[in-house]
């Protein structure tokens, strides 16, 4: 669960503690972006206006070296470029 994703897009997110910081959506586009490309790992992703429920998949994975960016191709990659 992660939760209060959206800060960035409210009221505070302009001139809160995080104004400055990558916005938590941007890591919320790459698990639906996994979750389309590689279900195994990212079986699935609901949203709400609050939180974001995230269920792994069955695949092995090294907590380690887990890199969610890894988990889909350029087509993906492209649409979240900063």
């Amino acid at each position: 669960m992660i939760e209060d994703w959206a800060w960035a897009h409210s009221a505070f997110g302009a001139r809160g503690v995080w104004a400055n910081e990558r916005p938590l959506t941007a890591f919320i586009f790459e698990l639906i972006l996994a979750c389309g490309s590689q279900p195994t790992v990212v079986a699935n992703v609901n949203v709400f206006n609050d939180y974001t429920v995230v269920e792994r998949g069955p695949a092995p994975i090294a907590a380690d070296s887990f890199d969610v960016s890894k988990c889909f191709g350029p087509r993906g990659a492209a649409l979240i470029a900063e």
